[in-house]
């Protein structure tokens, strides 16, 4: 029918002689032209530039990885992964530490004295208008007994490092560029030469990086996660304990969670062997009961809730949820062991 209707309106318009041969145009002038491109070139809507798309930024090795909002790059070495675990949570700033480890995801652990595996850290602050040796000499670092401070080229930056007095690799290096000051050390629990080597490495190919090299598309960067409310994990929370379901829990933990104890020590491990090691515990008997409201306790990136865990052969003991906002996402963090309770 609109068809129809089009074919109609046509034959119309030629009957009233619309469609017909027109006559000659009069000549429009070269400033009545000129007048009317101008118009045209001012109302024409601009084509947007296409996006481009993200750099390379491979965050397990080998690869050269990127930190584009701190300026600096590393090259990673075979065996060796940017730490998601272990790294100041939310977008790069000072202080801002990046840890970099020889551990599996599904195995990644620690405890308050220190990650179970090997480690590089590059730790970022305000340099304060300091050189390399006076933010040393300031006591930023802290300070030791038996190590000194010596000024080196690093980077081609008049840099400090911290060495033994009685010899040895240094165990910090300080580097200073774009208005930061950058510490790399290396943690290591055990003394393996392969594993040395390969920390060394990393170290040794921290990059500054120039506003021309920082210029371009942008490098890729983790996918932000799904946007939802404390509630919405606390909710999750109490019915994976409650049901004694694990993949009820997965979706809402963040890359590791804590297990301290109240006025005590605490450790983290990977969601992954923390997801796995509740899953055996449910088929030994665990009990937890979860109170998804109110919290206990809520701030701005922050909230708690309470429950109890009743473990066989253990006293009943109230526990604590902890839940932490990343960016505009919050996640589950883990727990935290409460005193037993009172019959």
């Amino acid at each position: 029918m609109r068809v129809i209707a089009l074919i109609a309106l046509a034959a119309i318009l030629a009957g009233c002689g619309l469609f017909a041969t027109p006559s000659p145009s009069p000549t429009v002038s070269a400033s009545a032209q000129a007048t009317a491109t101008a118009t045209a070139q001012a109302t024409a809507t601009p084509t947007p530039a296409p996006t481009p798309s993200p750099r390379p930024n491979p965050t397990a090795g080998p690869g050269t990885y990127t930190n584009a909002g701190l300026g600096y790059r590393v090259e990673i070495p075979a065996g060796w992964r940017r730490s998601q675990c272990q790294t100041t949570r939310g977008d790069p700033k000072v202080p801002f530490v990046e840890t970099f480890t020889v551990g599996s995801v599904d195995e990644e652990l620690g405890s308050d004295i220190g990650p179970a595996t090997d480690v590089v850290y590059i730790r970022s602050e305000d340099a304060a208008g300091l050189t390399a040796m006076q933010w040393l000499s300031s006591g930023r670092l802290g300070a030791g007994t038996g190590q000194r401070f010596e000024s080196f080229t690093f980077d081609g930056k008049d840099a400090a490092r911290v060495v033994p007095i009685a010899g040895g690799a240094p165990t910090a290096i300080v580097v200073p560029g774009r208005g930061r000051m950058f510490v790399l050390s290396r943690g290591q629990r055990v003394f393996e030469p392969n594993t040395a080597v390969g920390a060394n490495a990393l170290i040794n190919s921290f990059h500054v990086l120039t506003d021309a090299e920082l210029a371009g598309p942008p490098f890729a960067t983790p996918t932000p996660g799904p946007t939802r409310t404390a509630e919405d994990v606390a909710g999750a929370i109490a019915k994976g304990f409650s049901q004694k379901d694990t993949t009820a829990l997965e979706p809402v933990a963040w890359a590791c969670l804590t297990h301290g104890v109240e006025n005590g020590g605490a450790g983290f491990a990977s969601a992954a062997k923390t997801l796995r090691d509740l899953k055996t515990l449910f088929a030994n008997g665990l009990v937890v009961i979860v109170s998804a409201q109110p919290f206990s306790d809520q701030k701005t990136d922050y909230a708690a809730i309470k429950g109890t865990w009743n473990e066989p052969g253990q006293p009943v003991r109230t526990v604590t949820f902890t839940i932490v906002k990343v960016g505009s996402t919050w996640y589950w963090d883990g727990w935290i062991d409460g005193p037993p309770l009172t019959r």
